[in-house]
């Protein structure tokens, strides 16, 4: 299970609900591709959360997540233990829907 509290931590969630997998994964591959041309760790946050928004993605509420298939992923180097790993998901949401989920399942993500 995949614990969520919904808090905001700076200036993103730790996870984002999206209408489906193909959605969350879309998310992903797309931070993924602008490690192509970007570098600095400020704008692959403000692609990510474009992404998210595009797709109608919107920040998790709290609740247990359950994880039924396991997506791409994408890094963010923030700098020494400081680092994103976004990951997409498909998981059965608190309220028993199906869902994406883009999650930091990074192990330097503050806890929630």
């Amino acid at each position: 299970m995949i614990p969520l509290s919904g808090k905001k931590h700076g200036d993103y969630h730790r996870g984002y609900r999206c209408p489906s997998y193909e959605a969350a994964t879309f998310v992903v591959s797309i931070v993924e591709k602008a490690h192509l041309h970007e570098k600095k760790p400020k704008m692959l946050r403000a692609t990510l959360l474009r992404s998210l928004a595009g797709q109608a993605c919107e920040p998790a509420a709290a609740g247990q997540y359950r994880p039924l298939q396991l997506g791409n992923v994408s890094q963010i180097d923030n700098g020494p233990e400081a680092g994103e790993e976004w990951t997409a998901l498909r998981v059965q949401a608190p309220d028993g829907a199906e869902i994406g989920l883009v999650y930091d399942a990074s192990i330097y993500g503050i806890d929630d």
